[in-house]
């Protein structure tokens, strides 16, 4: 059987074979340029859905390298600077225990004193960072708001809020990348805390005496000042006392700009903006902190409790008073008056527990460095001297012998003026071995019944009652007085001009070196809990940093695996490839020379 082939077949399976090859030779150029088998989803429509999800994951992949890079840039950032507030408070530490010395003079103070402001203002440098973007990195999410502002009292105020911001750097995982201030600033555990005023013309209420320290008494836990018509003096009350009870000290003079010291709490007021008469400000202490705050619910007459506000959490009671207890919770003792009446149920009161900022200690350290001397100082009675003791039994105002002694009594007595023209000066100590530091009374008193003082007597005081402190916890000194004579008590020099009445008094207050050293111990305890805090938060910010090195590698081993796997379903082998490829050309090279000679054979070359 004769097989005819037509012309145009074979022209057409020729072209057909051609362009086959032509084909897989392009394939081969474009496996081989672009280096991957998968080109189009038709080619591996399976393995096509794979890289697509691949690729997926290392995008998503990309994503958390790059918060986890931008967790890292923020957590250093904050590190350093809080590595520097902490070097920062250790020169400070180091200098107030210097300043605590009580034989340091004069100079040496005050070079410590600038040294310790310098250092405040330093601080406030510190917390005031900014990150290369220009944001405040302390400042919570208020990010484009100054951290801390000073305000006219010189007290530094949290700008910012309590916003920390996460990253997701891993699967479920998150970190911090900041740390807002006022969760290592503003909480250290004082023994006092502060005060506040319901008022801007008064600063912020701190401790500066702790010796007479005491708190309000509850339920009103508060103090107020009353100024006078003129705006020349005040009153000062503790309004949880009783009517009678609750006039503390009447101080007249007040000139605008005059510190305001209330039991050992200073508040400071201004010149250009003075408290006008007749204005009354209420003190209370701070009722709210970074610590925790509390409430205390007198449930029924006699009985309270006490709910922890952090915890939303009954911490304490029901529990049992009667007027006269002290309610002592979360660092704050609040006394009562055994005169007043019980508190109605329902009474509450709230308050945080103590804290303090750190500038703030900082800042006081630095004027506590001006309390500096070491001499008693003797103040004369020229106005009537309130003194509350709430204690049972309460102690003597004046000694026995003294022309108007009383009994003591529970609530409010008070010291008559002088009638005597006496001064007492000086108050060197020329014989340590027998002084005892503190607080006393000095009386001139009649013995003889001649009219004249012929005896000088100095009692030791409560600071905070101003009652004698009886014996033999108290001390006790007396001599004879002789006028235009030096008097000697306890090892303490006075010299006495004028000439007193029988019965005046004088306040001999404990020589300021001693003050010094009081308060630079409870600063130096504060501080101590700023290098806690800023250390804790520290060890948080290194934890984070080692949670985000941790999961970097996983990332990345992540990744290499992934690439891995994409590798083998959609990259091409070069070998091969290249195999492929000069496979194609040749076969293409075969079609096109096999159809160049055949297209040319011809029967009529035969006939």
């Amino acid at each position: 059987m004769t097989t005819r082939i037509s012309t145009a077949n074979y022209f057409s399976r020729n072209l057909s074979l051609m362009q086959d090859r032509q084909i897989s030779l392009d394939r081969a150029q474009r496996e081989l340029s672009t280096g991957k088998k998968i080109i189009t989803p038709s080619d591996d429509p399976t393995g096509a859905n794979t890289v697509i999800r691949l690729k997926k994951e290392l995008d998503v992949s990309d994503r958390y390298l790059a918060a986890q890079d931008s967790a890292t840039r923020f957590n250093n950032v904050a590190e350093t600077q809080i590595e520097s507030m902490t070097n920062t408070l250790y020169r400070t530490q180091e200098l107030m225990t210097q300043a605590i010395n009580g034989s340091m003079d004069g100079g040496a103070l005050n070079a410590i004193g600038q040294e310790i402001a310098a250092r405040s203002t330093e601080f406030i440098g510190q917390l005031n960072t900014k990150n290369a973007a220009g944001d405040y990195i302390f400042s919570g999410f208020q990010t484009n708001q100054v951290t801390y502002e000073l305000d006219e009292f010189g007290f530094a105020i949290y700008q910012g809020d309590n916003g920390q911001r996460d990253l997701l750097i891993a699967p479920n995982s998150y970190v911090a990348a900041n740390d807002p201030a006022n969760s290592f600033v503003d909480n250290l555990e004082s023994a006092y805390g502060y005060y506040q005023a319901d008022s801007a013309k008064l600063s912020t209420g701190i401790v500066t005496d702790p010796v007479e320290y005491r708190t309000p008494a509850f339920p009103a836990t508060t103090y107020q000042v009353q100024f006078n018509a003129a705006g020349t003096g005040y009153d000062i009350l503790d309004l949880g006392l009783s009517g009678p009870n609750q006039l503390v000290q009447s101080v007249p003079n007040y000139v605008p700009g005059d510190d305001i010291t209330v039991q050992g709490i200073t508040f400071k007021t201004t010149a250009s903006n003075p408290p006008a008469g007749g204005e009354v400000f209420n003190l209370e202490p701070q009722r709210s902190s970074e610590i925790s705050e509390y409430r205390v619910t007198f449930t029924a007459p006699g009985q309270y409790q006490i709910e922890d506000l952090s915890l939303n959490k009954i911490v304490s009671g029901p529990n049992t008073f009667a007027m006269g207890d002290t309610i002592e919770w979360g660092g704050r003792e609040f006394p009562s008056d055994p005169s007043a009446a019980l508190p109605a149920a329902g009474t509450t009161f709230t308050f945080g527990a103590p804290s303090k900022n750190t500038q703030w200690v900082m800042d006081q350290a630095a004027k506590s460095t001006n309390i500096a001397g070491t001499n008693y100082n003797a103040r004369a009675t020229v106005a009537p001297l309130r003194s509350i003791d709430l204690n049972t039994p309460a102690g003597d105002l004046l000694p026995p012998n003294h022309p108007a002694y009383a009994a003591g009594t529970t609530g409010a007595m008070t010291l008559p003026v002088n009638t005597g023209t006496a001064e007492v000066l000086g108050g060197s100590i020329i014989y340590p071995d027998e002084n005892t530091i503190g607080d006393y009374r000095m009386s001139f008193i009649d013995t003889n019944g001649s009219g004249v003082p012929d005896v000088v007597r100095m009692d030791q005081i409560d600071p905070v009652t101003k009652r004698l402190i009886p014996q033999p916890e108290g001390a006790t000194f007396e001599t004879n007085y002789t006028p235009n004579e030096k008097v000697v008590l306890g090892g303490v020099e006075f010299d006495i001009a004028g000439i007193p009445a029988d019965g005046d008094t004088f306040e001999i207050d404990r020589p300021e070196n001693s003050r010094r050293t009081e308060v630079m111990s409870v600063l130096l305890a504060e501080i101590d809990q700023g290098l806690i805090t800023s250390g804790n938060v520290r060890s948080e910010i290194g934890a984070r940093l080692n949670i985000v090195e941790n999961l970097e590698q996983a990332q990345f081993n992540f990744r290499e695996i992934t690439q891995a796997s994409l590798a083998n379903i959609e990259e091409v082998d070069i070998y091969e490839a290249v195999n492929n490829l000069e496979s194609s050309k040749l076969a293409l090279q075969a079609a096109q020379q096999s159809f160049a000679r055949i297209q040319n054979l011809s029967l009529f070359n035969y006939i």
